[in-house]
């Protein structure tokens, strides 16, 4: 259960790779190299991507787009700081390129550099204001930052932008129940989640935290157990479970719960006391 799931990152390009072969980068032409450097499987694009970079035929334009995308492919092979350096790059040649700053944002935050990530969110959105990616990044990093307010303000935007975007949703929904504010929309959150991704282990988990914020404890149950039927090896489920057992009076079941959910997260009943829950 978790605010902190993978920032949203932008491309130009998209892979026209051929079924059941690949061409290796240097045998292709210029402009077969630019069509793969947008290529899913990021080792294909880095190659197709540098020998666009390499190639000293291309315009700035489309030499920005190049170190984006490789930036995006390094990212993908968790090599944040050379994904930083692509970025800087495209950044230079192309100072309006939006998507250059929101990459760059998901790469910082990655390193655990949350205030450059916002910096380049905010440029980014000020660059394009109904940025979808940027708005929901930056909401994800103002979590990470406990700044629930904030990424409230952004999840909105964000679901003005795609009104039928889940992971937003379900972002909104768990800032909210670990504000222990405005419950009922968060209900409302998760359950709109469920109706666009039925069975979303994540989002069942953050709905028994809302139930269990809410006094529901036997839906609290129901939706933990439905969770941790998709990942037992959650903890927060098995914690907030736990809790509601305990307070719908089963407290030899609670305590089985909290013991499980302890042992695979020692730090659970910590990050729970910052949201002003804690077991009986």
């Amino acid at each position: 259960m978790r605010l902190m799931r993978a920032v949203s990152l932008s491309l130009l390009t998209v892979s026209v790779t051929a079924a059941g072969w690949v061409i290796p980068a240097w045998a292709q032409t210029l402009q077969q190299n630019e069509e793969r450097c947008g290529d899913s499987n990021p080792d294909l694009a880095i190659g197709n991507c540098t020998a666009v970079i390499q190639s000293g035929q291309v315009s700035d334009a489309s030499l920005a787009m190049a170190f984006n995308n490789r930036g995006v492919a390094y990212g993908k092979n968790s090599k944040y700081d050379l994904a930083i350096a692509d970025y800087n790059e495209a950044i230079r040649l192309k100072p309006d390129l939006a998507m250059a700053f929101n990459n760059r944002g998901a790469a910082q935050d990655s390193l655990g550099k949350l205030d450059f990530a916002l910096a380049d969110y905010n440029q980014a959105i000020s660059l394009k204001p109904d940025y979808f990616d940027a708005f929901n990044n930056r909401g994800i990093a103002y979590g990470k930052k406990d700044q629930i307010n904030l990424a409230i303000a952004d999840f909105n935007e964000a679901i003005r932008i795609k009104p039928d975007y889940a992971d937003a949703y379900s972002d909104r929904c768990y800032a909210r129940v670990i504000s222990g504010q405005q419950l009922d929309m968060a209900l409302s959150d998760c359950t709109k989640v469920l109706q666009l991704t039925p069975n979303d282990e994540n989002t069942l988990g953050i709905r028994g935290f809302v139930y269990l914020r809410l006094g529901d404890y036997s839906k609290a149950i129901a939706d933990s157990s439905a969770a941790l039927a998709i990942n037992s090896k959650d903890a927060d489920p098995l914690f907030v479970r736990g809790l509601a057992k305990q307070k719908s009076g089963n407290a030899a079941g609670g305590a089985a719960d909290i013991a499980a959910a302890k042992a695979i997260d020692p730090k659970i009943a910590e990050k729970y006391a910052k949201y002003g829950i804690a077991p009986n």
